[in-house]
């Protein structure tokens, strides 16, 4: 089997992208790393839309036509985004079907859940609920530690202030620090070192997933995997990362030298952040960062 990217021959297990639908290798699996049709086009709407509305708000009018403009972009992208997700499930259900089954169910039981409240309630709205949503392996993880020689709380601290320094030197706004995203990027670094893989999407949990839960309507997610105590070997060189601001500097530097996670992280429209950081006993270490608007 090929990479449907770079045309390679797929050595080990290919990943199937659910947003696309293509089939990748390890090194182009993530949305940012295979040029993702899908997330380009979201992005393209999202774009226009946010540079109609600023030029709206520079003229100081209010002009129809630039409401129309609004409209159509919505209709546009609404409706791709929905067909383009519904496309990409049915490839990978096809695919596997296992994890797709256990998908359908999923969704099946929080619907027929969602029925039985409104039916106890009323036929009024149901607010979704803000509890955190643990997910039952990164609840039961042996592998992950509490390090005492490595604060996670300061290294999350330090690269959200690093990440906000790279937008001030560029004359873009700070992110505010959410304690939703916070906890979400927690759970997921969490669950990520449970799987010993990086990935967005991880069983049980997705990006979508977890922007839901920290209610947030448009957002964007960084990922990251290092090593503390241990040497690393980078295009400048070999890293020995000891300390809390080491390595949260080289975190950020990773983002910033990849040419995707560096426009995540650079986006005008991000108002919002969350940092979630995970060292288990091997001294591996994994990052989130996720970003609302």
């Amino acid at each position: 089997m090929d990479c449907d990217h770079c045309g390679r021959d797929i050595d080990g297990m290919p990943y199937t992208c659910n947003r696309c639908g293509e089939t990748h290798c390890s090194d182009h699996r993530l949305p940012e790393y295979h040029e993702c049709v899908h997330v380009q086009t979201i992005e393209r709407s999202w774009e226009n839309y946010s540079s109609a509305q600023a030029k709206e708000r520079s003229s100081g009018s209010s002009n129809s036509l630039s409401g129309v403009a609004d409209v159509f972009w919505l209709l546009i992208s609404i409706p791709y985004w929905i067909g383009s997700n519904i496309i990409g499930f049915l490839k990978f259900t096809r695919k596997y079907p296992a994890t797709g089954l256990w998908k359908i169910s999923k969704f099946a039981i929080m619907a027929a859940v969602l029925v039985l409240i409104a039916g106890q309630a009323g036929f009024g709205p149901i607010n979704s609920p803000q509890e955190q949503v643990v997910s039952p392996i990164s609840s039961t993880v042996s592998n992950v530690t509490e390090s005492a020689e490595i604060n996670k709380t300061q290294v999350e601290q330090l690269v959200h202030e690093e990440v906000n320094q790279r937008r001030s030197e560029r004359g873009l706004s700070r992110l505010s620090e959410s304690t939703n995203l916070n906890q979400q990027s927690r759970l997921h670094s969490d669950d990520m070192a449970s799987h010993d893989e990086l990935a967005h999407d991880l069983p049980g949990s997705t990006t979508d997933e977890r922007l839901s839960q920290a209610s947030c309507l448009t957002g964007g997610e960084n990922v990251a995997q290092s090593w503390v105590f241990e040497d690393i070997k980078t295009e400048s060189g070999t890293e020995y990362l000891t300390d809390e601001e080491e390595l949260a500097k080289s975190l950020t530097r990773q983002w910033m030298n990849s040419p995707g996670h560096r426009e995540n992280m650079l986006r005008t429209r991000w108002s919002e952040t969350g940092v979630g950081i995970t060292i288990t006993d091997e001294n591996k270490v994994y990052a989130t960062q996720m970003f609302c608007a």
